[in-house]
Order: structure tokens, then sequence, then C-alpha cells
């Protein structure tokens, strides 16, 4: 019988982002990924004094007597994934006891650490409490808290965080499928100020938007919802009336005095199955707009409605048909017939250069920005790009496009690439006195000097998008800038400005 072994280690899980795929459609590929990886990684982990427990089809299992060690190995392992072709990992790092048994481990932690590997972002790495508790004092590690996972059976606190630092991409929670649980907010000396900030701050914000303590009726925010088009045509035509719904409620956010109900929280929703009433009631919002959209040939055919959810009738209907040529103007037309419904006081002229563009540039950016949100895998996120090249060939003043293209780069983690462009756009943006842009770019650039620990950088980048955003008069952004800069002052512990 073999003799078991308790003891406490760091504990490593790995996976490769898109391996299923890669493995249905070469085999080969996919067979030789794996030998790849282990050439390359096998040296790395002996060279941080770790063990090589054992591989589960394209994921890893690591050990390590010390949290630095680990830490700093997967940094390492994730600089020399990014020179490898579909070599895309998530990784997740937690401490605890293991119980070794015949080259294998097992235990509660041992699940827990499986269990946080599918926090990471892509390229990234998502840590558990007990780790980042021995990192946090090490200045060269800057992290993010993410939340409690939903772990059943589990005794022990959990908590997620990512690692932001050394280049590696932050969790987008949205795109993260493993749950988190509901928190209920804890109070402690460290964070009383900032929290009664942020309550006061979101107390205005509801009673504002929502509850009117102080207002009149006759002057509530008007608040719609827009649901991404249906697609009337071909399947591979699905990219123009996702694009163009994803535009469209970015412009009506920002155009005027509204609140628009975001994509991703009507994603989250069965919208389609839904009555409009009771979508409304979910979405916290009075109006619902819809509408179809079919591409035949040369020729765009679009309906659209706007149901008044307290009044429960149609307010606004229309169908009509353009020429292709006119693809930019679409959204435009939309936006106008929206915020002139909800008579909306228009306070700026959104994303105006697109009206300008070449139609085939902005059909290309549709198709990349669909492929971009509804990516799957580093393949996905190619295309996009190559689509993105291709509008930015036909369209070198299309920003917007350069925007998305930076984007694509910051969120692997990319950040000399991403910065270069966006410094770019925000040249450009100038030129063209698109403050809009402008404000975009300026937060890319923030974040970027966010991401790498350069707060003193972050913060000016921000202000300068925060002055932007209150010239136009863009509530959302003014509301996101704050957010923004009030975060950086809570990084650095300096409550009396978050304050």
């Amino acid at each position: 019988m073999t003799d078991s072994t308790r003891k406490l280690a760091a504990i490593v899980f790995t996976d490769i982002v898109g391996f299923t795929k890669l493995t249905s459609e070469d085999q080969s590929q996919a067979s030789s990924l794996l030998k790849t990886q282990r050439k390359l990684f096998q040296p790395i982990v002996a060279q941080f004094n770790g063990s090589w427990i054992k591989e589960m089809g394209d994921g890893l299992i690591l050990t390590f007597d010390t949290v630095t060690d680990a830490v700093n190995c997967c940094i390492k392992l994730q600089e020399t994934s990014k020179e490898i072709d579909y070599l895309n990992l998530r990784i997740g790092i937690h401490e605890g006891e293991i119980l070794i048994e015949e080259n294998d481990i097992i235990g509660d932690d041992v699940n827990i650490a499986s269990r946080i590997e599918s926090f990471s972002a892509p390229g990234g790495i998502a840590i558990s409490n007990k780790v980042h508790d021995a990192i946090v004092r090490e200045s060269k590690f800057n992290t993010k808290y993410l939340g409690k996972p939903k772990l059943k059976g589990v005794g022990q606190k959990v908590e997620v965080y990512c690692i932001t630092s050394h280049g590696l991409p932050e969790t987008i929670l949205s795109d993260v499928s493993a749950k988190l649980e509901l928190e209920r907010f804890q109070w402690n000396v460290k964070s009383s100020l900032g929290v009664a900030a942020s309550i006061v701050g979101l107390f205005m914000l509801i009673n504002f938007l929502f509850l009117r303590i102080g207002f009149a009726d006759e002057e509530a925010t008007p608040s719609i919802a827009i649901l991404p088009f249906e697609n009337k045509g071909a399947k591979a035509d699905e990219f123009y009336a996702y694009g163009i719904s994803s535009d469209l409620i970015a412009d009506v956010t920002s155009a005027g005095f509204i609140r628009v109900a975001s994509l991703k929280d009507i994603e989250k929703l069965d919208f389609q199955e839904m009555e409009t009433t009771g979508l409304g009631k979910k979405l916290f919002v009075r109006y619902v707009a819809q509408g179809t959209l079919w591409k035949m040939d040369s020729v765009f055919q679009l309906s659209m409605e706007i149901f008044d959810t307290k009044e429960s009738k149609v307010v606004y209907t229309r169908r009509w048909q353009t020429d292709w040529n006119d693809l930019p103007l679409i959204k435009s037309d939309l936006s106008d017939n929206i915020l002139k419904t909800l008579e909306i006081k228009i306070l700026q002229d959104p994303e105006k250069h697109i009206l300008e563009s070449n139609p085939k540039a902005y059909a290309y950016y549709l198709e990349a920005k669909h492929k971009y949100e509804k990516r799957e895998d580093k393949d996905d996120t190619e295309i996009a790009r190559g689509l993105l090249d291709r509008a930015i060939k036909l369209d070198d003043n299309f920003i917007e496009a350069k925007l998305l293209l930076g984007d694509t780069y910051q969120t692997v983690g990319d950040y000399n690439k991403a910065i270069n462009i966006y410094n770019n756009a925000l040249d450009q943006a100038e030129d063209l006195e698109d403050k809009v842009a402008i404000g975009d770019a300026l937060v890319g650039i923030g974040q970027i000097h966010n991401f790498r620990g350069e707060d003193d950088q972050a913060h000016d980048y921000y202000k300068r998008a925060l002055v932007i955003a209150e010239e136009l008069g863009d509530m959302a952004r003014i509301g996101s800038r704050l957010t923004d800069i009030g975060n950086l002052y809570e990084k650095r512990g300096d409550d009396g400005e978050a304050l």
C-alpha cells in the first residue's frame, strides 16, 4: 500500500482556451500543441522549483512549495505562451493542504484550485484570497478583486482575484461562465469612507434615474431598452443586425438625457421569448424598441417599433428600405427616430464620422464588432482584427475601427500594441475635432497605464476624458470616468479623495 503525504502547497491549474475546437478541426495540430506545451513548460516549472503533477487533456496540474514561486512561474508561462500559436492559457492558483497519493493529488483545496482557473481571462491569471494575501504586500504585484465563487460543499471562505500587473489582462466577468455569489456588504474601518461615498453616490443616481424624490413626475428621465434587431436575411448577414443594434445603443446612450439598458444586460435574458411589458420590468425601462433587418442584394429592408410599457401601446412604428451604399446612415436614422419619439433633447451628434464612412469600411467594422464580441477563441479575435484592418485601409480616418482594434490587443495584455493604436486614434480624433472619439481614446490609454500600475498617468488620462464627457453632457461617460478615478484612489488607499 502506497503511503500518503499531506503538505501545504500552492496548486496551479491551467487550461488551453479553444483547444476543443482546435481538436475537432485539426487533431494533428492539437496533438503537436500539447507536445510543444510540455517541451516548453517543463523546464520553466523546474526553474521555479515546481512539481509537474499530471496532464489532463490540454490542462496541467502543478504544485509549488511557495506561493511566490507559483505566481512567478505562471507569469513566465503566460509570457512564453504568447509566442506560440493557439497556446492561449487560462491559469488559476490556490494555496491549501493537499494529499499526495501515487503521483496524484487530492483534497478540497485541489477542487477549489480547479474552480479558480475558470475566472482567469485568456492569457491571464486568477488567484484565490490565500494567494492574494501572500503577495499583496509585494509592490511588483497588482490585483483586482472579482468576487466570491459559488462553491457547493466548501466550508472555507474563498474569494477570487486576478493579477493585473506584468502585462496580464484583467478578467471581464461578463465573459466568465462560472458564477459568483451575490455579496452583502460588510463594514470595516478601512472601507467605511469609500463605501459611504459609493452609497451616497449610488443613492443619488438611483433617486435621479428611478425614484425621483424631489423631482416632478413630468421630468422623469426617459428609459429604453433597444433589443438586438432580428435578422430576416441570410445567416451570414447576422452581423449587420447585431452591429447596427450595438452601435445604436451606444449612440442613443450618449446623445441626450436618457437611460438606456446595456446590450449585455439584455442578452442575459431570453428576450426573444419574453413579453414586452415583462421585459421592461426586468430591465427597469419604460420603452422597448425592437425591429427587423433584411438584406436583399444591395437593398436593406428595415422595420422598427417602440412600445410604451407604462401605457401598454406602440408609440412608434415604421417600415422602410434603403440602399446598401447608405449603410452608415441606417444607425443615424434609427437613433434620430428614437430620440424624437421620446422627445429627447440631443446634446451631441454621436459618431459623426461614421455617417461619412465608406459603406464597405463600415460593413467590415460591423462584421468585426460582431465577431469580436461573440468571440470564442484566439482565431475569432484574429479574424476581427483582419476585418478591422480592411476597414481602416478603406478609411484611415475611421477612428471607431481603430479604437476597437486597440481593444482587441488590450484585452489580451499586448499593451504596447494597444497604446500605439490608441495614441494614433487620439491624434486623428483631435485633428477631426471628434470629442467622443477623443474621450474614448483617452480612456483606452488611461486603462493601460492603470493595468501597468502607473496610477498618476492613468489619473491624468481619466481626468482629461472626464472633462470631455462633461463638455458633451454625456451622463453615462461622466459616471464611468468618476468610477475610474474613484477606483484609482481606492487602490492607493486614499479614501478621503475617493469620497
